[in-house]
């Protein structure tokens, strides 16, 4: 092998491994199949916003541990089965993406709600007011 190609082939295994995507280790779900998903016993359902927007409205049987407190994986350990797969929702998608990366991290089998609350409420999907983890 001349150096010239032997060049191209480094170059090409460094262009591959920083330009691949890292393996998200959640599924991201779509409003129809995030609702799907939650009609089983195995699912538990955390919001991540802050505690004033979950007041406000949030998605029956929630619990909220909002994302940017200090403490946020211990919480979510502490109140949590990892035996469970745990579905997470932000109001846009992006904070819930975040806690699913943190919490799979961590042994939790993770799905999140992909464009968020917002896009549970444009689908008229049930809505609370109530303390969190009641209904659904």
């Amino acid at each position: 092998m001349n150096t010239k190609s032997l060049f191209a082939n480094i170059r090409d295994a460094l262009s591959n491994f920083f330009d691949c995507p890292e393996e998200e280790e959640y599924r991201s779900l779509s409003v129809d199949s995030f609702e799907e998903i939650l009609q089983n016993d195995d699912v538990e359902l955390l919001d991540v916003r802050p505690a004033d927007e979950f007041a406000e409205k949030h998605i029956p049987g929630a619990i909220n541990i909002d994302l940017y407190v200090p403490d946020f994986q211990e919480q979510v350990l502490a109140k949590f089965d990892k035996h469970k797969t745990l579905a997470i929702y932000c109001k846009t998608g992006l904070r819930s993406k975040a806690a699913a990366k943190i919490l799979s991290k961590v042994g939790f089998d993770v799905v999140e709600l992909t464009r968020g609350f917002i896009c549970w409420v444009d689908a008229g999907r049930p809505l609370s007011d109530s303390p969190e983890g009641e209904g659904l």
